[in-house]
């Protein structure tokens, strides 16, 4: 006993050994023990640090371990939370009642199918075939006739009842709408209807009558035929005719054609072959007198 020892009471002792004390408790209390009865001490001051350097638990549940123990009445502290710790002499009063006894979770038994004997006697299961040769086995083929269909069985699940995909839903439009859309210009790019009927219902919301956008429609499929635009992509698209900007409230006048000497109509029309003349003022030195 040189290193020392610790003198506990023998009844504190063989009370230990019967109380179902977790391990973090039975720790908290050797602890406590030997600051105590290995000083030769009744109580002793025991900061948490302390408990947490001599057991190697962290400080916080050194602290929930030693609350446990004081509610069990197996460690006493007279006073607040610096008060000295000492270990309960009085047995009797110890109580674990509240605390939760221990269910050790069963173990699942290992299945024993495809093990052999330990004897070293294997032995099948059964002779002849097995319920799954039994059930694929035609029953009409076994006797000799002939079945083209294949045998089902009760355990064989229902074919799943492949629902139709519903048809989209065709939108219909107001008269209305469908006049204005019949006099508008056709367009060669993408020229939305449904974005121009969502248009038409704004304006119409907003007080716009049905006479001043049909109308400004005409004038714009006039002025386009006009200057050769329709089925092009210079067409403006209708939800912008119908926007905010109120495209069907101009006037659209149709382009007029600068007069001819000739008489005839056109911009880009030659003149007739020998009416063509030169001016030997507008020429180089040069090329005079080649014309």
């Amino acid at each position: 006993m040189e290193d020392g020892y610790v003198r506990t009471a023998t009844p504190i002792v063989e009370a230990f050994c019967r109380v179902p004390l977790t391990s973090r408790e039975a720790r908290v209390i050797r602890v406590i023990e030997r600051m105590t009865y290995g000083w030769q001490k009744a109580e002793d001051w025991i900061a948490a640090s302390v408990i947490s350097d001599m057991t190697g638990m962290s400080p916080g549940k050194c602290s929930e371990t030693l609350n446990a123990l004081i509610r069990k009445k197996v460690v006493s502290r007279a006073g607040g939370g610096q008060s000295p710790i000492r270990i309960n002499k009085n047995v009797e009063e110890w109580d674990f009642s509240t605390q939760k006894a221990r269910v050790t979770p069963k173990r699942e038994t290992a299945p024993t199918w495809g093990i052999p004997p330990q004897d070293g006697v294997t032995k099948r299961p059964q002779d002849g075939e097995t319920p799954k040769d039994r059930k694929d086995t035609n029953p009409l083929t076994s006797f000799g006739g002939d079945s083209s269909e294949p045998e089902t069985t009760a355990a064989d699940p229902a074919p799943e009842k492949t629902s139709a995909k519903p048809k989209p839903k065709v939108q219909s439009y107001p008269a209305e709408f469908e006049a204005l859309w019949a006099e508008y210009p056709k367009r060669g790019g993408s020229n939305p209807k449904r974005s121009a009927f969502n248009a038409w219902q704004a304006r119409r919301r907003e007080g716009d009558s049905l006479e001043t956008m049909l109308a400004g429609v005409q004038r714009y499929a006039t002025h386009c035929r006009a200057k050769g635009n329709e089925h092009t992509e210079f067409v403006m698209q209708a939800q912008r005719f119908l926007g905010t900007n109120r495209e069907f409230e101009n006037e659209w006048q149709a382009p007029a054609a600068p007069p001819r000497a000739d008489g005839r109509l056109g911009m880009a029309q030659p003149k007739p072959q020998g009416t063509y003349q030169t001016n030997d003022d507008d020429l180089p030195d040069w090329a005079k007198g080649f014309a």
